[in-house]
């Protein structure tokens, strides 16, 4: 699968299944785990980058960016 095709997958998502799909990946060791969590998280900050700031600085979480859901979800 292409990465074009995939971004095109990843907008068809609801933002709460992108907020899973982030925490998944996120916590994965696999070097594809964290290209995914990447391409997730631009797909957020294409929806909202406001959020997307805001979630980058949070900082709370052990090794990157805390749950994206806190930031992105109402």
């Amino acid at each position: 699968m292409n990465a074009q095709l995939l971004v095109e997958h990843l907008r068809k998502r609801t933002t709460l299944q992108l907020c899973e799909d982030y925490t998944a990946m996120s916590q994965g060791d696999v070097e594809w785990h964290k290209i995914a969590a990447r391409m997730i998280s631009d797909v957020l900050f294409e929806r909202d980058q406001m959020s997307w700031f805001e979630w980058q600085l949070d900082g709370s979480g052990l090794f990157g960016p805390a749950d994206p859901a806190r930031f992105f979800m109402p």
